[in-house]
């Protein structure tokens, strides 16, 4: 299945768009840091590179020692998506959760008087883990989506109880890469061509016999069709399912 890309892309970015003295407040002195006088990011695109778990505060000169031109590269890359997105969601007037704050003062921490980067050690996950949201959100535009924006085509009925039965084409699985309820993401589409996604749990000694289920192409499934969005992708999540045969 070929999709036209559709890109949200700023090259300049204003260094007051994020306004981020409003989330200075959160972070006091009192708060452990660690500086760094290289991109922290491209730091992370290393350790993703490696491989093997590395500590990206503990192993800086390491890191920087081995950063390359795609490193960088691939760190502008990330930087620019994500800042992307969220001025996408300023401008929409969404509220920015706590987690996105964050976010956003890590990727536009400007560097000190002493030519480092500073930042809180609270920050080290989200650091470790940016190559891996970046490498999940760009394969669910890429792949699944085909955009950066997807509305439902199409309202899924639902029958006196609020169960649907729908016929799906499978399209990708994934790993959304979270630490708590860790699952596995099945991505489909209707005859509407509405996204629906079925979470598997990865302990669930089913999750192997529903992959096979689900890569026959054509499944059908019953359950509670629920809308949902992440960012501008709007879709269906299914609970309380089981396959119709």
């Amino acid at each position: 299945m070929a999709f036209k890309n559709n890109v949200v892309a700023v090259a300049n970015w204003d260094p007051n768009i994020f306004n981020l003295e409003a989330f200075n407040d959160r972070h006091n002195t009192d708060e452990n840091t660690f500086g760094v006088t290289e991109d922290i990011i491209a730091l992370s695109c290393v350790a993703k590179r490696l491989g093997t778990h590395v500590s990206i505060t503990g192993e800086t000169p390491r890191l920087a020692k081995s950063i390359t031109a795609e490193d960088r590269q691939q760190a502008q890359t990330i930087r620019t998506f994500f800042n992307g997105k969220l001025t996408v969601a300023q401008l929409r007037g969404e509220n920015i959760s706590e987690f996105r704050k964050d976010l956003i003062k890590l990727l536009n921490t400007p560097m000190d008087e002493n030519g480092k980067y500073v930042y809180s050690e609270k920050f080290t996950g989200m650091i470790y883990k940016l190559p891996y949201f970046y490498e999940y959100d760009r394969s669910l535009i890429d792949d699944v989506f085909g955009s950066e924006y997807h509305e439902i085509l199409k309202p899924i009925r639902a029958d006196k109880d609020n169960r649907s039965t729908v016929s799906l084409t499978f399209l990708r699985k994934m790993d959304a890469k979270k630490k708590r309820l860790p699952h596995t993401e099945y991505w489909f589409a209707d005859q509407y061509d509405n996204r629906v996604v079925v979470h598997v749990d990865k302990a669930n000694p089913l999750d192997t016999l529903f992959e096979r289920y689900a890569e026959s192409k054509t499944v059908r499934l019953q359950g509670y069709f629920v809308r949902s969005r992440k960012d501008t992708l709007n879709f269906y999540k299914v609970k309380y399912w089981n396959p119709v045969f």
